[in-house]
């Protein structure tokens, strides 16, 4: 399997997002918000494949992180 994005700044960057949305749930659940950045990101290192010339570390980043500022 081709992985050309760091593990190591994917975790970063989950945990960051883990913080930045404690205690917030998906919309008209009780599921922890949480569980929408794996979903997200999996699309994302799904579609580096397509787009092997992209900044494969940035674009894993921004799904976790693209709702987590203020």
């Amino acid at each position: 399997m081709r992985r050309h994005w760091s593990q190591d700044k994917y975790i970063e960057a989950y945990w960051f997002a883990a913080d930045a949305h404690r205690g917030q749930t998906v919309p008209g659940t009780e599921l922890p918000y949480i569980i929408h950045r794996p979903l997200v990101s999996m699309e994302v290192i799904s579609a580096l494949d397509w787009n092997p010339d992209g900044d494969e570390d940035l674009a894993v980043q921004c799904a976790l992180l693209h709702d987590c500022g203020s």
